[in-house]
């Protein structure tokens, strides 16, 4: 059964609304659902907001209007909030029994899943030998006003680094670029 017939409106153009914009609502990533569900989610928020519209403020269409962007809004927005839903995710920090006996939480993280959420593969012993030669060599082949700056951040981070050699961020941006240009320049393409 059709949802018109079970929410008639006192005005046409007001189900030529609910159905626009649950057309609009189901194209959307987040919302990809059965178009009358939808169009049935906002009659079933909108009836209750029709007894507040006065017809000497204005045309029910236009009200109508208005109150389903709002209600569209709230859904789209309901809908993230489910998605940031945190309950099921737990702190790293803090122990878990485990077999051996108290353990830190992220050492009991499987190696693959920690790969899986980076989506990087493990360097084997040898590249890993062969990465640090090659940006040691690098390194030292950079300008003398960039080598302090590669060898903060091979340890720290930007911040960091940035209070460390006592320049603002914003200017090791640059230099970070010039950097990687140097980089680029000796073959280490694949390690940036």
């Amino acid at each position: 059964m059709p949802h018109d017939d079970l929410y008639p409106s006192p005005d046409p153009a007001v189900q030529a609304l609910i159905q626009r914009k649950a057309w609009q609502l189901a194209r959307r990533p987040g919302l990809r659902r059965d178009r009358e569900d939808l169009a049935q989610e906002l009659w079933r928020r909108l009836l209750p907001r029709l007894v507040k519209f006065d017809p000497r403020r204005g045309r029910l269409p236009a009200f109508a209007q208005r109150v389903l962007n709002r209600l569209a809004a709230s859904l789209v927005r309901e809908r993230r909030a489910q998605k940031r839903d945190d309950r099921g995710n737990q702190p790293l920090e803090g122990t878990v029994p485990t077999a051996e006996g108290p353990a830190e939480r992220a050492q009991t993280i499987p190696e693959d899943a920690l790969r899986a959420h980076s989506g990087r593969q493990p360097r084997g012993d040898q590249e890993q030998a062969d990465m640090r030669v090659d940006v040691a060599e690098a390194i030292a082949r950079l300008p003398a006003e960039l080598r302090p700056l590669a060898e903060q951040l091979m340890e720290h981070s930007l911040t960091e680094a940035a209070r460390a050699l006592g320049i603002p961020r914003t200017t090791l941006h640059s230099r970070i670029r010039a950097i990687r240009v140097c980089f680029e320049r000796h073959g280490l393409r694949k390690y940036l």
